[in-house]
C-alpha cells in the first residue's frame, strides 16, 4: 500500500536556504511546495492546506507571525518557524502565536529533520486518535441505537 507523501509548505524568502531546503526534502519523499512572501503563502492556503508549515518570520510584504494566526484559524496541523531572529523574546512570541517549534538559523539539517519528521508524526497520532475516537463514538451510538429499537413498546390503552 502506498502511503500519501506529507505535504510541506515552505515560506522563506531567501532563496538559496529555499531551495536547499526543498531539495533536501524532497529526496527524502516530502512533496514540498514554497512561497518567498506572505501573498504567496495566502494563495498556496486557500489552494491546500499543507501537513506542515516551515515559515521565516521576515519576510518581505509582511510577517510569518501573522501567516501562523491565519493558518490556525483553518487547522492544527503543525507550524515550524524557520528563522534569523534567534532573541528569546521573538521565540517565546512565535510560540505564543502558535508554533510548535522555534528553529533559529543557522542551523543544522539533521535536526531540522527530525523536528520536521517529530512534528508529522505527533500530527498523525493525533488524526488516527481522532479517528478511533470517533469511531467508538459511532459505535456507541449505534449499539445504543439497536438496543433502543430491540425493546418492546410500552402500549396505551
Amino acid at each position: 500500500m502506498n502511503e500519501k507523501k506529507s505535504l510541506i509548505l515552505m515560506v522563506e524568502d531567501e532563496e538559496q536556504v529555499l531551495n536547499t531546503n526543498c531539495r533536501m526534502l524532497r529526496r527524502r519523499g516530502y512533496d514540498v511546495r514554497t512561497a518567498q512572501t506572505v501573498s504567496e503563502v495566502c494563495h498556496q492556503l486557500e489552494e491546500q492546506l499543507p501537513d506542515l508549515l516551515i515559515l521565516d518570520i521576515m519576510l518581505p510584504d509582511g510577517n510569518g507571525l501573522d501567516i501562523c494566526r491565519h493558518f490556525r484559524e483553518k487547522t492544527m496541523n503543525p507550524v515550524l518557524f524557520l528563522t534569523g531572529k534567534s532573541d528569546i523574546r521573538d521565540k517565546v512570541e512565535g510560540l505564543q502565536q502558535g508554533g510548535d517549534y522555534y528553529l533559529t538559523k543557522p542551523y543544522n539539517f539533521d535536526e531540522f529533520l527530525a523536528v520536521i519528521q517529530m512534528l508529522l508524526e505527533r500530527q498523525k497520532r493525533i488524526e488516527e486518535k481522532i479517528k478511533e475516537k470517533k469511531l467508538q463514538h459511532q459505535r456507541g451510538a449505534a449499539k445504543n441505537q439497536n438496543i433502543k429499537s430491540a425493546q418492546p413498546r410500552e402500549r396505551f390503552h
